[in-house]
Order: structure tokens, then sequence, then C-alpha cells
């Protein structure tokens, strides 16, 4: 996998310039958006919405011509419970909205409130954390790598602390979501809830308040689902498209409805070409809780071998949006898009970093080249709270990324020379 793959002077191929007139007059992206929104709605991993929307997306998938399987998997997982926190600060006491994070385990704690910034482990060392608990932002320490909720969850557990409260880093009475860990081994060790910016600041104002969560979460074994298509083309050799079709507890328009009806798209819009290698379209279950819909896929699919590129849609279309690829360290597929972008002339914003927590992230550890689609925008601050709803995203919202990956997709599925470099 070594050959040059085209850039800027790369000649499309004949299906890309029917491709790109099919995409922007007769694109079906929206309504199958609509449809997981309002149809079946908030679609938390191993729920019964959850299997709605793989059931959904496999008969879109067979509509499309796709070989479609529904495989399940299970997991040591979590059920939210009814999650009560009051703030005592300033001379108030008051229940505040909040959230329990992902594998929050059940609890009945009051203990001081510590502010650790932005949740470095520079700030944990530097905090009276233990017997506490730990009010943590979204954000990232200035000159600091960027951090998982995840890695300062294990920080605070690591330091003592008796609890942790997330908040984030926007106004607005956003009340954020997501996983306190990734490893799917069952609750952790101490609360986790997400808070709000503005009940944030503050308790922040008061050095002496104190919090109450009272948690009746609960471990449970889960049971979740991919839905896979198959587009059998002359060679075994296949191109991986895929999106995780969970959400947290809101109808999850741009995290992941528009990864996962840009999936269905690209499969409905490439249907009539008969490409040189195939393509395997997945939407993945349980990504929020821990990545492990793609975990289990490549588990069970130890050869992988004849996967030449992974496409992972994850928020790839929004409002307003400007779209991001990250390449994940593939030099290769890099100037790719970048040759691929100006031959559109389109803006887009390419990363070379590696990214490890979305549903490429275990087709990477492979050694496969892998490139995440996301689409940045001041709408994105909705992402992982209640309000990440259909109103975050309009139809001309998934051109780009559709565009984008449609011919990427033909390139590398018709041209023999089109080759990444695979990672050891």
């Amino acid at each position: 996998m070594g050959s040059q793959p085209q850039g800027a002077s790369m000649a499309l191929h004949q299906f890309s310039r029917d491709f790109i007139t099919r995409c922007i007059t007769q694109q079906t992206a929206y309504e199958t958006l609509t449809r997981l929104c309002d149809e079946v709605g908030s679609r938390p991993s191993g729920s019964d919405e959850e299997r709605r929307a793989t059931e959904l997306a496999a008969e879109l998938m067979s509509k499309a011509g796709l070989d479609v399987t529904i495989s399940e998997f299970s997991y040591s997982g979590w059920e939210r419970g009814s999650t009560v926190v009051t703030l005592s600060a300033k001379g108030s006491g008051d229940t505040i909205p909040a959230y329990p994070l992902g594998f929050c385990p059940p609890a009945d704690l009051t203990a001081p409130v510590v502010d650790v910034g932005t949740g470095s482990e520079q700030e944990f060392t530097a905090s009276e954390v233990k017997g506490k608990i730990a009010l943590v932002s979204s954000a990232t320490a200035r000159n600091t790598p960027s951090l998982h909720r995840s890695r300062k969850y294990e920080l605070a557990v690591a330091a003592g602390a008796a609890g942790f409260a997330f908040y984030l880093d926007k106004p607005g009475g956003l009340t954020v979501m997501g996983s306190a860990r990734l490893d799917a081994t069952g609750c952790g060790s101490i609360p986790a809830v997400g808070l709000t910016y503005e009940d944030a600041m503050r308790a922040k104002r008061d050095t002496s308040a104190t919090m109450r969560i009272v948690s009746e979460c609960r471990g449970m074994d889960v049971v979740s689902t991919n839905a896979i298509g198959y587009k059998r083309g002359e060679s075994s050799e296949e191109i991986v498209v895929c999106g995780h079709i969970d959400t947290w507890f809101s109808p999850g328009a741009v995290d992941n409805g528009s990864g996962v009806a840009a999936v269905l798209e690209l499969a409905r819009l490439l249907e009539r070409y008969n490409l040189r290698r195939s393509i395997r379209f997945i939407t993945f279950g349980s990504e929020e809780i821990g990545i492990l819909g793609s975990k289990a896929y490549v588990d069970a699919n130890p050869d992988l071998s004849a996967v030449r590129l992974v496409l992972n849609l994850d928020c790839p279309a929004i409002k307003d949006g400007r779209l991001t690829i990250t390449t994940n360290e593939n030099a290769r597929l890099y100037d790719f898009f970048d040759g691929l972008g100006r031959e559109l002339n389109l803006d887009l914003e390419l990363h070379p970093e590696r990214l490890y927590h979305s549903d490429h992230a275990h087709f990477r550890e492979k050694g496969i080249p892998s490139a995440q689609f996301l689409a940045g925008s001041e709408q994105f601050a909705f992402a992982h709270t209640a309000y990440d709803t259909l109103d975050k995203i309009e139809a001309a919202s998934f051109t780009v990324p559709l565009l984008v990956a449609g011919v990427a997709i033909i390139a590398c599925a018709m041209g023999s020379d089109v080759e990444f470099d695979a990672h050891d």
C-alpha cells in the first residue's frame, strides 16, 4: 500500500461527475435524519430506540441494494436512574439541573466542591481533591494536550476525589452529557454528573460550596446492535463507511444522526455504480458509551487485511458548518484530501493528528488508514446536550460532506493506484 495517491491534479472519474450532479440535485439525507429524530428520537446505547434506529438503517440499506445483516453484541453496561443534585452555595441550597454521566454508580454523597479547572494532570496535582467533589470544565488548558472527559474522571479517581462534576465550558443553561469511562467494565468508583456552566460558576464563586449527589443508576448487561450493508465490487478489497447510531438523551441530530443519514445516503447514491472495490456501510451501536460497536465488529473480524480505507462520519453535517477531516497520522491520506478539496473547490479544514474517541479508532489500531469527518460550527456547542435537535441542521448542510465522501469513495474504489500507507 505504498503507491502515490492522486492529489490536486486528479481527474474526476466519470462516476464522480455523475455522483456530484445527483448529490446536489437528488439527495434525501435530511429526510432520513428527520425520520431518525422525529420517528425514533433519543437512541441511548442498548435501548429499544437504538434497536429501532438500527432496523431503520437496515431497511434503507436493503432499499439501496446492499446485502444486509444486523449483528448483536453484549457488554457490561449501565442504566440511567433518577439522579438529583443539590448545590449549596452563597447561602442557598437548590436542586440544580444535572445528568448522570455514563457509568455513574448508585450513590448518596454530600461533600465539599473543589474547582480543578480544566482537569489536567497538573491541576489535579495542585488541588486538594481528596474526599471532595472535583468540579471540572470541558475546556482544555492552554498549551496542553486535549483530554477526554473519561481521562479527567480517571485523574479524579486517582487523586482520591469523592465525586466528579463536569460542565460544558459554554453559557446557555446546557446540561452536558457523556460517559465517565470507556472500558465497559461496569459502574465507576465515584459518582459523576454533568452540570450547566452557570451552576458550575456559582459553585466556583463560593469556596465553601457543597454538593449532594443522589444517584439511582446501576450496572446491567446490555445488548446493542450494528447494521452492516455490503456492496459487492469486482474485488474483495473494501472500503468501510461508518457512523454511530446511538445518542445520549436527545434526538442526536448532529451527534450522530447526521453521520447515519450521510452513510445511508451514500449507500443510496452509490447504488448504480459498478465499482472495482467493495464497500461496507456500517451503523455502529454504543459508540457514546465507549466505542463498543466498532470494537465488537473488529473483534469479530480479526482479519481486516482487505480493508483499504475507513471513512468515519461522526457529526459531519451542521448548520453553517465547515467540514473538518482528520487523517490520523497518514500523510498520503492527508495529501489525498488536500488535493480532493482543491479539485472540488471546497474549503476543507484538514488535521493530520490522530483521534482516539470515535469508531475509526479500532480500525486505526489495526494499521488501517482512517479518516474522520466532523463539521465545526457554533451550533456544535449543543452536542451532548438535550438541544442536539433537528433545527441545528438544514438540508444543505449535507452537501459538502456527501460530495467529499462520495468522490473519495469512488476514487479509492475505482483507482488501483489510489493507495494509502498502512500503519505498523
